[in-house]
């Protein structure tokens, strides 16, 4: 047993470190970036493209902001579901307030595609009130916060001719009296923004290009056969010869509570956007089953000792748990670090971390990886998913069929965004 223990407890920690040292390499590449904003001179005319299906708790600040930006020329968009939609009487009564400029547009979706996403049908639609004559077109979802500068910003890496795209992209911050849904959540997140940044994944919470790179790579078209607006986007950027770029100041800060179920649906849901558009997938796959596997057979070790009072096979099962849990809070900490890094980029502040997180965290880390593995075989098997209440068929990533339409129909606004 003692033979067997040194073995698992070698790859448990060993597994841990090495995620530890993917994330230090990331948090010193990060903190060396540089914040690049668009010049006044040169913001020429963008549109913000906003597709909303029910009141997001952040709707608010989300249309406060954008319609507040420190910006020349720009007008913003928004592709509202339905109109006994709760969301499209919302807007509208923001827009008399605080649309002082007239930008806000708004628009009820029309005859919703079978071959897409709502979401994606949205901005096929919003883009066919785009003039030719425009610059650039940013995508923006409604659980996001921009603040004055958030358009500038995100336009910034387009100075560079050979970037195609800029995003940015989300963390998860738990309130202090935090579900354990939240927790999750947060924790999970902390492992999967490294490599989501590394790869310059597009989220698009916050993403930008140039309107002649958009139709050069064909993404209307590709959106019309598409369930998520962001997953194909990279590919169809590189294809045309150009790269994703990071903007650094806009890892946005999302402190909604979720419950623990809530959290297991919403990371099925991101693997499976991720098996159906990303190249890198099967490494997720690889992780998360290496991960469990190598976790669960020093937990089973360490309750065999307990049964049989083996206290070598004890001592380093538990040794191995403690190590590990330990190395990836710090890896968690250090990516909150550059979280952190973010919001100050931009003149904004994280509260500074507490023993008290860091100790959440330690105890949600072997929970995060059991639902990270369940999530990922969920991903690789659905042939099905529910996304705002609608059902899609997913056959591959450009032949997917929506089952069923209903007008969003909740008259209470949720507190996390569905």
């Amino acid at each position: 047993m003692t033979t067997y223990a040194i073995i698992a407890a070698f790859m448990l920690v060993g597994a841990a470190a090495v995620q530890w040292a993917i994330g230090s390499y990331f948090e010193k590449s990060f903190l060396n970036k540089k914040l690049t904003r668009l010049p006044v001179d040169q913001q020429e005319s963008a549109v913000v493209i906003m597709s909303v299906r029910g009141c997001d708790p952040s709707l608010k600040d989300s249309l406060r902001g954008v319609l507040n930006q420190d910006y020349a020329k720009y007008s913003v968009h928004v592709v509202v579901d339905h109109r006994t939609d709760q969301a499209w009487e919302f807007i509208h009564e923001l827009k008399s307030e605080h649309d002082t400029n007239n930008v806000l547009h708004i628009h009820e979706m029309q005859n919703p595609s079978e071959t897409c996403s709502l979401k994606c049908h949205a901005i096929v639609q919003a883009l066919g009130n785009v003039d030719d004559q425009t610059q650039y077109v940013a995508l923006l979802d409604a659980d996001v916060k921009p603040h004055k500068t958030w358009l500038a910003e995100l336009l910034g890496p387009l100075q560079d001719p050979t970037v195609g795209g800029s995003t940015g992209n989300q963390w998860f911050e738990p309130q202090a009296s935090a579900k354990f849904g939240s927790l999750v959540r947060s924790t999970w997140n902390g492992g999967s923004l490294v490599l989501t940044l590394f790869f310059a994944n597009p989220w698009a919470g916050s993403f930008a290009m140039r309107l002649k790179d958009l139709k050069s790579a064909g993404l209307e078209g590709i959106w019309r056969q598409s369930v998520v607006d962001d997953g194909p986007i990279k590919q169809a950027i590189n294809e045309i010869g150009l790269k994703v770029e990071f903007a650094p100041s806009l890892i946005m800060v999302n402190r909604e509570p979720c419950t623990f179920a809530y959290t297991n649906r919403w990371v099925t849901r991101m693997l499976t956007w991720s098996r159906l558009y990303e190249k890198t997938f099967f490494l997720s796959v690889i992780h998360a089953i290496f991960s469990n596997a190598v976790m669960l057979a020093n937990f089973a070790i360490l309750f065999i000792s307990l049964w049989c009072w083996s206290v070598s096979g004890i001592a380093i099962s538990t040794a191995a748990l403690i190590a590990s849990g330990l190395i990836c809070a710090a890896s968690y900490m250090g990516t909150r670090r550059c979280v952190k890094r973010s919001c100050q980029l931009r003149g904004e502040e994280l509260e500074p971390s507490t023993v008290r997180r860091f100790i959440e965290v330690f105890w949600m880390i072997a929970v995060a990886h059991l639902v990270y593995g369940v999530s990922c075989l969920k991903a690789v098997l659905l042939k099905q998913i529910k996304w705002r209440e609608i059902t899609y068929e997913l056959t591959s990533h450009n032949e997917i069929k929506r089952l069923d339409y209903q007008p969003y129909a909740a008259k209470v606004q949720s507190e996390v965004s569905i």
